[in-house]
C-alpha cells in the first residue's frame, strides 16, 4: 500500500478525526475505484474538506490544488471533475491552467494556492521546529489556513472588481433598457434587471441570434432562435435557457 496512503489515515485517526471502521470502509472502496483517500473520506461524510487540508498541513503531506479550492469552498465536486476531465485530454496543461482557462480562479488567486500548497511554507513557519507536536504543527495549519480565508476574500474582491470594470467599460445599464457586450463578443439589446438580461430583447453571439423573452439571465418565455444566416433553430417556449 502506498506509504502517504497509510500516513493520512494514521494522522487522521490519531487526531480521532476518522475511526479505525470509517479508514476500512474508504480503503475497501479506494481499491475498487482508485480514487484519492481524502476524496472518499469526504464523499462518505467522514471529515469536512477543510478539515482534511488542515491535517495534511500539519502533516507536512502536501495536499492538492482541488483539495484546497474545495476547502475554501471556491469550487465545487462537479467544477473539480471538469477540471480534471480537461487535464486528461490535454495532459500538457497544468490543473492550475485549467481553474483560470475555466474562470474558477484568477492568476492571483493561483500564486495564493501555490504558496499555501507548498511544503516550504511549513518549514518556514515551523522554523527550527523538527518534532512531532501535532498542537504546534496544528497551530501552524491554522495560520496557513487563515491565509486561504483571507485568499479567498481577495479572490471574491477581485471577481466584484472585474464585474464593475466591465460594466464600466460598457457602460451597461443595470435597470431598465440597454445593451450588455461580452469579451468573447456576445451583445445583448433590450431589457436589463440587476445587470442581467431580464424581459425581451436581442441576444446574439458569433453563431446564432435570439430574439423573444429573457428571465435572470436565460431565455425564458416566448422567443426564437435563428443561425446568423436566418435558419429557425427554435421558434416557441423556453424554460431557463432550454426550448421546451
Amino acid at each position: 500500500m502506498n506509504q502517504q496512503k497509510i500516513r493520512i489515515g494514521e494522522i487522521l485517526i490519531k487526531n480521532n478525526a476518522i475511526s479505525d471502521k470509517e479508514l476500512d470502509q474508504a480503503l475497501e472502496k479506494q481499491k475498487i475505484t482508485g480514487e484519492k483517500l481524502g476524496k472518499i473520506l469526504v464523499d462518505f461524510g467522514f471529515i469536512e474538506h477543510m478539515s482534511l487540508v488542515k491535517y495534511l498541513l500539519q502533516s507536512e503531506i502536501k495536499p492538492t490544488m482541488g483539495e484546497i479550492l474545495l476547502a475554501m469552498g471556491i469550487i465545487n465536486d462537479s467544477q473539480l471533475e471538469k477540471a480534471l476531465q480537461i487535464q486528461k485530454n490535454e495532459s500538457h496543461k497544468k490543473i492550475g491552467q485549467i481553474f483560470i482557462e475555466l474562470e474558477y480562479i484568477t492568476k492571483g488567486m493561483l500564486a495564493q494556492i501555490l504558496t499555501i500548497q507548498s511544503k516550504a511554507a511549513i518549514s518556514k513557519l515551523n522554523g527550527e521546529i523538527k518534532n512531532n507536536d501535532y498542537t504546534v504543527k496544528g497551530k501552524v495549519a491554522g495560520s496557513i489556513l487563515k491565509n486561504t480565508r483571507i485568499a479567498r476574500e481577495n479572490y471574491e474582491k477581485e471577481l466584484e472588481e472585474k464585474k464593475q470594470k466591465e460594466l464600466e467599460k460598457n457602460k451597461v445599464i443595470t435597470n431598465g433598457f440597454g445593451t450588455i457586450e461580452k469579451e468573447d463578443g456576445s451583445k445583448y439589446i433590450g431589457e436589463i434587471k440587476d445587470g442581467e438580461m431580464h424581459g425581451k430583447g436581442t441576444y446574439s453571439d458569433n453563431l446564432r441570434r435570439y430574439i423573444g423573452e429573457f428571465f435572470n439571465g436565460f431565455y425564458h418565455g416566448e422567443g426564437t432562435m435563428t443561425t446568423l444566416d436566418g435558419t429557425i433553430i427554435h421558434s416557441g417556449k423556453w424554460k431557463n435557457g432550454k426550448p421546451v
